[in-house]
């Protein structure tokens, strides 16, 4: 929880450079990432996030002009989601920024026990997401 907490706040502190939210930058990295347009309800099962709440932060980007809805061929009404030209840019400055502070943030540290707790939480992120599977509604 602590971890958490230092991981918003440092957010927090990022996410002021570009006027955006915690949730909002999350979101427009998310869609700018994906290998191909999500929908709402795929990026709020991926965080773990209530479609709503993913629908709102979705339709302020559309506002701002970083995001834009695109055509579902599967399905007429769960929109997909791409970015504007706006929005690539502003992702690419506010990732230069976050790389340049996880530089600063790791630097001195032994590469390999980096390399290994990133493997760690990744293996703990797909048990807990089987766990969910699992678990059902």
């Amino acid at each position: 929880m602590r971890l958490n907490g230092r991981m918003l706040a440092a957010m927090r502190r990022s996410t002021r450079v570009t006027g955006l939210s915690p949730a909002e930058s999350i979101l427009l990295s998310t869609v700018v990432c994906s290998p191909s347009p999500p929908t709402v309800p795929r990026v709020g099962r991926a965080l773990g996030q209530t479609r709503q709440g993913v629908q709102r932060t979705a339709d302020r980007l559309v506002e701002l002009g970083l995001i834009e809805w695109l055509p579902n061929p599967d399905h007429a009404r769960a929109h997909c989601m791409g970015p504007t030209a706006e929005g690539r840019e502003l992702y690419d400055r506010d990732n230069a920024e976050s790389a340049q502070w996880a530089d600063r943030t790791v630097a001195g540290m032994d590469p390999a026990a980096l390399d290994l707790t990133l493997e760690t939480l990744r293996e703990l992120r797909r048990r807990l997401e089987e766990a969910e599977r699992d678990a059902g509604p």
